[in-house]
């Protein structure tokens, strides 16, 4: 796709990109780490405003939901109006919401600034790396750039409940959202003096009752699978939400049909390649997700650390997933995609079955099964992307990119909300649901890692060659 690009002088080009990359980055930061750092505090939230669990959940469950349904109008409107533009409004965007979060009144409000929130963060995911890769034209600068961005989205989801647990302990639930606004006002300040504009010669047509209507369905499948446990499953909200969500799955496909240019052509679904790696993603981020809302409350409420404690158990996970992070791009180079994969979901299940064997033994092990998925956890993301990007057509590669990304958003949705749901089916309170069928949850998180195994044992997987996967990691990366 040509580019339109503001001019640079030769002697400043390299200097420009390098703060654009800066400032990309800590957007990424803002983006991801908001995804998982308010898990950590959920509980004091639903003591100070006087509400169960179920109820708080939706603070740490709308962002995702939100991002989801939002990315691939975000994408189109990048293309359009030009990725600087979306970028910078995305950070404005994030840092004014947590604004409004860290000041909130009542639960209703929060939630809503978190959707506003997850808002900037779609247009962050968007726009970020795609406007660090317009900045050069050297591929190894730009494969740089792609690694950098994707190391820091992985490290922030990760090192979430870490810092949310420092910020709390010092200066309380809210210090967690007043955290974004300093990083988002630098942010934006380099933004604007080092990211040039671009945007595409020829966006992909736009298709408003098609993005209504995806966007829509992602809503209610998500609403029903959030707020079945609490509500019921067979309560007339819950069977109301999945009979809409049915309808509107009927509905886009026959939209997608009767279009020469609809928002997602049907025959993409048909590359068994992205449909693997996409599949692959949900499952993947369903764990890692399932493990960072899991893991703080057990920690909190069971384990009974403070909130530094409890941060402090999951650094390692956060460490560890930076280096297997780095691992896993060495082994994508050498064209060993899968065995990332496998490994990944290796890791990923032992640890698991650690937790599920060992939590109730010793804190020791529990930091040990942490840091063993963090490891696999860190292999995941490259591997992905090559999975399900590399086979698709040029033409269509920006698309796929948003399509996997909200797969992967989708993932993290679903995980929070199995977890959630085993939980409050039992009891509002998660020590007394933990002590009931809390075990059971490390082992829906080693079934997780034995899915991905699964999907990807089969020796005809994607094996793409290294131009092929630097391709479909720059492709991911931009939309992820």
């Amino acid at each position: 796709m040509s580019e339109k690009l503001s001019t640079a002088r030769p002697n400043t080009r390299a200097s420009r990109a390098g703060m654009a990359l800066i400032a990309c980055c800590i957007a990424q930061f803002l983006l991801t780490i908001n995804g998982s750092i308010a898990s950590i505090v959920l509980p004091t939230i639903s003591t100070d405003f006087g509400v169960q669990l179920p109820a708080a959940q939706w603070v740490v469950s709308v962002y995702p939901l939100t991002v989801a349904c939002l990315l691939i109008l975000m994408g189109n409107l990048a293309d359009r109006l030009g990725r600087r533009t979306i970028l910078i409004t995305g950070i404005v965007t994030m840092g004014a919401a947590s604004i409004m979060c860290a000041l909130a009144p009542d639960i209703l409000f929060l939630t809503v600034s978190r959707t506003i929130q997850a808002i900037g963060g779609a247009m962050i995911a968007t726009s970020g790396l795609a406007a660090v890769s317009a900045q050069s034209t050297d591929p190894a600068a730009r494969a740089k750039a792609i690694a950098w961005w994707a190391a820091i989205g992985g490290v922030a989801l990760a090192a979430g409940p870490f810092f949310g647990g420092i910020l709390a302990e010092w200066f309380g639930w809210r210090g967690v959202f007043w955290f974004s606004v300093p990083l988002a006002i630098i942010a934006v300040v380099i933004a604007r003096a080092a990211v040039a504009e671009s945007r595409a010669d020829k966006p992909h047509p736009t298709d408003p009752v098609g993005q209504v209507l995806v966007s829509a369905l992602i809503a209610a499948a998500s609403f029903a699978l959030i707020d079945g446990a609490r509500a019921g499953w067979g309560s007339p909200l819950i069977l109301g939400a999945l009979a809409l969500a049915a309808v509107l799955l009927v509905a886009a496909v026959l939209r997608a049909r009767g279009r020469t240019n609809p928002l997602i052509p049907l025959q993409i679904f048909r590359n068994r390649s992205f449909i693997r790696g996409s599949l692959t993603s949900i499952v993947g981020f369903a764990a890692a997700a399932g493990l960072f809302y899991l893991a703080p409350q057990y920690l909190r409420d069971v384990a009974q650390q403070s909130a530094v404690q409890a941060g402090l158990f999951l650094l390692p996970l956060a460490l560890v997933s930076l280096v297997s992070a780095q691992l896993s791009g060495l082994i994508v180079a050498r064209n060993k995609a899968r065995l990332d994969l496998l490994l990944a979901g290796t890791l990923i299940a032992v640890a698991s079955l650690m937790l599920f064997v060992l939590a109730d033994v010793s804190l020791w092990w529990v930091a040990i099964g942490f840091a063993v998925f963090g490891f696999g956890y860190g292999l995941l993301n490259d591997p992905l992307s090559v999975t399900a990007l590399a086979a698709m057509p040029a033409a269509e590669a920006g698309l796929a990119s948003a399509l996997f990304s909200t797969a992967k958003q989708f993932g993290q949705l679903l995980g929070i909300a199995a977890i959630s749901t085993l939980l409050i089916t039992v009891s509002p309170s998660f020590s007394t649901a933990y002590h009931e069928v809390g075990r059971w949850a490390w082992l829906a998180l080693a079934a997780c890692g034995v899915l991905i195994v699964a999907l990807n044992l089969r020796s005809g997987a994607t094996q793409p060659s290294t131009s092929a996967s630097a391709s479909a990691s720059a492709s991911a990366s931009a939309s992820a």
